[in-house]
């Protein structure tokens, strides 16, 4: 008891030197998730700390009488010296070595009465009043032009208490949006996926492989991945189970072995003897790698934006690759849970592919998704990866917020990741793909951020947190809607009402205004808010949180918050900011060139 009576002591003692350089701007979350300004003005002397408050429906400070603070004059009491001292008057405010402890418990717990009754009583007051502040922020006018302005305060609480709930209850600010899981494009991907088969051959006999695999059927399309790898796909699934018996039955058509079920490998060298005959199929293309420098070199930033942009339209092949590969998952899964779906999301799906993106693969059960038993599911795919060949350096995360098995795809060159029940996944990649769709500067200006953050933001972890602040930017510049205003649409409708851009913007601008618009951002005091495109005031006291908002949960939920930025990152980020915009104010068109080996 005496330790515990020492540290708080000690911590009474040091309570002056930690306010004294406290922030001037404290705020606090309400049920609305709107927010409740609390100014304080702090006096700090040697041994005496004097809290006040200033309400934020009036400009007069409130006193201890109107028992209506957040905060009161803490006073350290003398102790009692002698019995005759006993009918004196307690001073208000002395040294603190000097003040009972139980005096200490009684005014802490009155304080906290005190703050908890002001705190319900401000809630229901207007913020009509509120003491404004100004954030100088980067906007497009209407003339094209980047014009700095200023916004205040009061429009931010405003924004955080009634437009966020208007917003998402008035049905005329709602927009439709596909889902591009039932798209015919997605759809294609994964009937041809079924209808495929991946071979490993010796080099330079891809065509004389698909000349032989077409004895067995009708060959509708082949995509030769490498010198030694092809993925031949029939018209009929059929075909698939035909050529697994064919191997099987060691019948001599074919001089191969089964590695999985859609997966073989010649076994002779003699493959290019058995047949002279050249493939009958017309559509046979080879994967190669795009060497995105050349493209670039000696044009100007916005058209090196745009064939960045455009990369992602030529990877169709190899998004067949990605469908291919997230079949083979389904094979494993269908073995001892054949009630699951297995479908790929990201990148892969949400229109911000590129030749060197990783493969994000979930598997689901509707309306089941427990955790632990996706934790058995995924050791249990682990296992069946260890035993097959096709699959290298196999390393399960089962520990992390998702957990995941990440994985290695030696003859296709994917590196992928698998999780389980991760439903915002899917959801995030559906209207991320609506999103693509909305302006044709969308994907080269998202790319270009996530190139940028590749190359400049090394050393920060979560790399998606700055293709949210991009996202953030185009609502602001009315690009895209707020998410929030995004509604997936299960069946066409004709009477469902679209969002149309009417806003022409470059993408250089649009990288331009990105970084001179967070390099004035406030991170101090005032956050991003996805859901409704405003800018909020800081949700709590030390972390900028930055929401997903393709998630139904609450702020509390720690799955729902894309990233806390501590003092230290907001600082890096915003130096690297500020750097990036000297260079592209100074040298634009090296802006990307000089980042040639992430290219």
């Amino acid at each position: 008891m005496a330790a515990l009576i020492g540290k708080v002591r000690q911590t009474t003692w040091l309570l002056p030197h930690v306010l004294k350089g406290s922030l001037q701007c404290l705020p606090r979350v309400n049920k609305n998730m709107g927010m409740d300004l609390y100014h304080r003005n702090t006096t700090v002397t040697s041994r005496t700390i004097t809290l006040t408050v200033r309400d934020q429906s009036s400009s007069k400070v409130k006193t201890p009488d109107s028992k209506k603070i957040a905060g009161k004059s803490y006073s350290k009491k003398k102790k009692k010296k002698s019995s005759s001292a006993n009918n004196k008057e307690t001073q208000s405010t002395v040294t603190s070595k000097k003040h009972t402890n139980d005096m200490e418990s009684k005014s802490i717990t009155d304080d906290l009465k005190a703050t908890k009754k002001y705190s319900t009583e401000s809630q229901n007051s207007s913020l009509s009043n509120t003491e404004p502040h100004t954030l100088k922020v980067w906007v497009l006018d209407g003339q094209g032009r980047w014009v700095r302005r200023s916004v205040q305060s009061s429009s931010f609480d405003e924004a955080s208490t009634n437009i966020g709930k208007d917003f998402l209850t008035n049905r005329k600010q709602i927009w439709s949006i596909p889902d591009v899981y039932r798209s015919k494009e997605v759809q294609t991907f994964i009937s041809e996926a079924r209808c495929s088969v991946l071979i490993h051959c010796y080099p330079d006999t891809c065509y004389h492989l698909i000349a032989i695999c077409e004895r067995l059927g009708t060959v509708s399309r082949a995509v030769i991945v490498n010198r030694k790898t092809v993925l031949v796909t029939y018209e009929d699934e059929n075909d698939v189970t035909r050529m697994t018996t064919e191997v099987n039955n060691d019948s001599g058509t074919f001089n191969m072995m089964q590695l999985e079920k859609r997966v073989f490998k010649v076994t002779q060298k003699t493959l290019r003897k058995a047949t002279n005959q050249e493939p009958k199929c017309q559509n046979v293309n080879v994967l190669s790698q795009t060497n995105l420098y050349d493209k670039i070199k000696n044009k100007k930033l916005g058209d090196q934006m745009r064939v960045l942009g455009d990369r992602g339209g030529t990877i169709s092949d190899r998004q067949r690759v990605w469908f291919f590969i997230t079949q083979c998952i389904q094979d494993i899964v269908d073995i001892t849970h054949p009630d699951h779906q297995v479908l790929p999301f990201g990148s892969i799906v949400n229109g911000f592919a590129t030749e060197n993106s990783d493969l994000d693969i979930v598997v689901m059960k509707e309306g089941y998704n427990k955790k632990d038993d996706g934790i058995k599911l995924l050791m249990k795919i682990q296992t069946a990866l260890k035993r097959l060949h096709s699959y290298k350096n196999i390393a399960p995360i089962l520990n992390a917020r998702i957990p995941i098995i990440k994985f290695q795809h030696p003859v296709t060159g994917v590196h992928g990741d698998i999780s389980y029940g991760n439903n915002t996944g899917i959801t995030a990649s559906i209207y991320l793909n609506a999103i693509s769709r909305f302006s044709p500067s969308v994907v080269p200006f998202i790319l270009t951020v996530k190139l940028w953050a590749t190359h400049y933001m090394g050393w920060f972890p979560q790399k998606f947190v700055f293709t949210a602040l991009a996202l953030f930017y185009l609502q602001q510049c009315k690009v895209i809607p707020p998410i929030g205003g995004l509604q997936i649409e299960l069946e066409p409708s004709l009477g469902s009402r679209k969002w149309e851009c009417d806003v022409e913007v470059s993408p250089e601008d649009l990288l331009y205004g990105y970084f001179k618009f967070y390099e004035q951002f406030d991170f101090h005091h005032n956050e991003i808010c996805l859901e409704t495109g405003t800018i909020i005031p800081k949700r709590g006291y030390f972390d900028n949180k930055i929401v997903n908002p393709f998630t139904n949960g609450e702020i509390s939920s720690y799955e729902d918050i894309i990233c806390r930025l501590n003092e230290d990152s907001i600082s890096g980020i915003q130096s690297s900011v500020k750097e990036s915009l000297r260079i592209l104010t100074n040298l634009p068109d090296s802006f990307i060139l000089g980042n040639r080996r992430n290219l």
